[in-house]
């Protein structure tokens, strides 16, 4: 086999392993460039809204129930077309009902419009309208929503402040008796302990009440999504199609490359070997 033949067939061996290397590249970025299985533009919400809801009662329910108090939460995630809008919209209504607005933040995303966040209490007697409305501005992406009771915890710190109550009437009672000096000193002490315990419990009693008349909901506004306009038919095919390829054989020379010279010491090596070898046959 003269010369030209071993360089035919090592460029042909070249080839042939650089054509492996771009068809493999190829297969595994088939989209050239696209990935149809998501949005380009990625906010973070699906398609179709999501719904959960954890022991939830409806306001309504709980006005037929006499022994309950519930603590109500619910989260709600909705795009609309104008979020900033939307957003002056649903501070308005909140006014309008008796809400209270308890923070909101704005912030950007991205490049394309804002995401805007508000926490909200309303009353629960309106709970059920308001969550109506927000239904109706635009496309429900996330929904939430989950209630505890707290009657018994209620019921308890009761009976613990009547307790408490009676107990300061006896030491009052002890007090107007006491004569000793050490005597009023621990009356006094015992006194104050109580009257301590009794205003600590008022002030759990006064926010239960609070947190039960009022559900706290947290609303996310976010803007619709333009779609993008993928390349149909053969537009743009053939260019990501060559740059790919391109990119591939230039990857693949790399690697030769690499390889070349991760085996040059140990051909080096074998060629002195060989030399050393002939030189000790002709002795």
């Amino acid at each position: 086999m003269n010369t030209r033949k071993i360089i035919s067939v090592i460029l042909g061996i070249i080839l042939v392993l650089s054509l492996a290397f771009n068809v493999y590249l190829i297969v595994e970025n088939t989209s050239f460039g696209y990935d149809k299985s998501e949005s380009s533009l990625d906010y973070g919400y699906s398609s179709e809204p999501s719904y959960e809801s954890e022991g939830f009662q409806s306001a309504d329910e709980d006005k037929n129930s006499t022994d309950q108090m519930l603590i109500m939460n619910s989260s709600i995630t909705i795009i609309v077309k104008d979020n900033e809008k939307k957003d002056e919209e649903i501070r308005a209504y909140i006014k309008q009902h008796n809400g209270k607005l308890i923070n909101s933040n704005a912030y950007q995303y991205d490049k394309f419009d804002k995401v805007f966040t508000l926490q909200v209490k309303i009353p629960q007697e309106d709970y059920d309208a308001f969550m109506d409305y927000l239904k109706d501005i635009g496309d429900v992406d996330y929904f939430s929503e989950n209630s505890y009771d707290i009657y018994d915890q209620y019921q308890d710190n009761e009976l613990r402040i009547e307790m408490f109550e009676n107990k300061l009437s006896r030491l009052y009672e002890l007090l107007d008796s006491a004569k000793d000096i050490n005597d009023l000193i621990i009356i006094e002490n015992s006194i104050s302990d109580t009257i301590y315990q009794i205003e600590y419990l008022k002030g759990i009693q006064d926010n239960l009440e609070y947190e039960s008349d009022y559900a706290t909901i947290t609303i996310t506004l976010k803007p619709i999504v333009k779609e993008v306009v993928e390349p149909s038919g053969l537009d743009g095919i053939f260019s990501e199609a060559f740059t790919i390829s391109l990119n591939a054989f230039l990857k693949f020379i790399e690697w030769l490359i690499r390889i070349l010279f991760f085996v040059l010491p140990y051909g080096l090596i074998g060629i002195v070997g060989y030399i050393v070898y002939r030189k000790l046959i002709k002795k």
